[in-house]
């Protein structure tokens, strides 16, 4: 089945709005063993609007529209719509919007149907997926391909987990299977799936992606945190800390307290984490935590021996079994020969041990701050399950 959404916004296209309807919409499309067969971002302007609209009828199966749908005066996709209806002799019926205010839109023709959808995000996902989606599914039973399965992992480059550890997957590729490798900050989600071929049957698919997972799991166990799309490092690590009885605090530095938002993400985690403390300045780390003066001076703020004084500091301070402390020349100033921008030290004290480690995250401030924060949870969550291996393959420091 080919679907086509039609992003209109002069919003998205001056870069003032992220379009994350096309993203929903191809996620919910894929967990229905389908795919968006293509996107397109076209602006308010009332005859381009018209020329998208005739240029995908009747070339497409499924055509949905978002954005435009409000009363004021730069939302012209209704009126265009309406007119456009008019000239090809079609007939247009409202949807009620359980979501939001204004209603969706649905054309019906021989060959395309048009589900018309306003632009805000919650109001866009909800009536697709309650509306649009079981209208698809409908009349998409005979194409349904098989819902693929995910590994999240974290922790370990793209390229290493391709060529070091997953290794030659071409005998399960030679049976149908597909692999996607979905890169974020520091962590990789892979994508499992197994193609619709001639004469296979359900339940021979679902076998052959049965194997191929225990495959591709038998093989990055060590860095994989999560099954669904939905699991998270905040929720895992809180979990394993929970499971213990352990609670859990942080120090930070360079992340500025971006390690804190992400554990207290998730309701409910005041049970086990405890709290973070931003140490931005030598003063605030010796003041707060107990980091001698001496370490500092002779060291620096950036090594091995403060973020091991910080994870143990913390501790102390917050009356917890699991200290994390991160520290870095995180950029775009700041670095030196011997420490460059992006030097990262990372520091992890439970009663069991404590230890440092070290690594070159990049060279983008925003970019380093956010893989020292998948980075501290993914070594407290390798720790906390008793992996001996950090991520990216470094050692640890004692």
């Amino acid at each position: 089945m080919r679907i086509l959404v039609l992003s209109i916004g002069d919003e998205l296209l001056l870069g003032d709005t992220i379009n994350t309807n096309a993203a929903a919409f191809g996620r919910l499309l894929v967990e229905e063993g389908l795919r968006l067969s293509q996107e397109q971002m076209i602006s308010d302007d009332a005859s381009m609007i018209y020329q998208a609209l005739s240029d995908a009828w009747g070339q497409w199966d499924v055509v949905v529209t978002t954005g435009g749908l409000g009363p004021t005066h730069d939302d012209r996709t209704l009126d265009v719509l309406s007119r456009f209806c008019k000239d090809y002799s079609l007939a247009m019926k409202e949807y009620d919007n359980a979501f939001g205010v204004e209603k969706g839109v649905l054309v019906q023709g021989e060959k395309t149907w048009l589900m018309a959808l306003p632009g805000v995000p919650y109001e866009a996902e909800g009536m697709f997926k309650t509306i649009v989606l079981p209208k698809i599914l409908a009349s998409a039973q005979q194409e349904l391909t098989f819902p693929p399965r995910y590994i999240m992992t974290a922790g370990e480059r793209e390229k290493d987990l391709a060529n070091e550890f997953i290794g030659d997957w071409s005998h399960f590729e030679q049976k149908g299977c597909t692999l996607a490798y979905l890169p974020g900050a520091a962590n990789v989600k892979l994508r499992l799936g197994v193609d619709s071929t001639p004469g296979i049957t359900k339940k021979e698919a679902m076998g052959l992606l049965d194997e191929f997972e225990v495959f591709v799991r038998g093989r990055v166990a060590f860095c994989t945190y999560g099954s669904k799309t939905t699991d998270t490092l905040s929720n895992i690590v809180l979990e394993l800390c929970r499971s213990r009885g352990w609670r859990l605090g942080a120090v930070e530095s360079c992340t500025g307290g971006m390690i804190g938002a992400s554990l207290t993400d998730p309701a409910g985690a005041s049970d086990v984490f405890m709290g973070s403390l931003v140490t931005y300045s030598n003063e605030a780390k010796i003041s707060q935590l107990g980091v001698k003066t001496e370490t500092l001076t002779q060291f620096g703020a950036v090594s091995k021996q403060t973020v091991i004084e910080m994870a143990m500091g913390v501790r102390k301070a917050l009356g917890v079994e699991v200290g994390c402390s991160v520290s870095g020349v995180a950029g775009p100033s700041g670095g030196s020969n011997e420490k460059p921008v992006g030097t990262i030290w990372f520091g992890l004290s439970t009663p069991a041990e404590t230890f440092a480690w070290t690594t070159q995250v990049g060279h983008t401030r925003e970019l380093n701050r956010s893989r020292s924060v998948i980075l501290t949870l993914e070594a407290l969550r390798r720790t906390l399950v008793g992996e001996s291996r950090l991520p990216r393959g470094v050692l640890k420091q004692l």
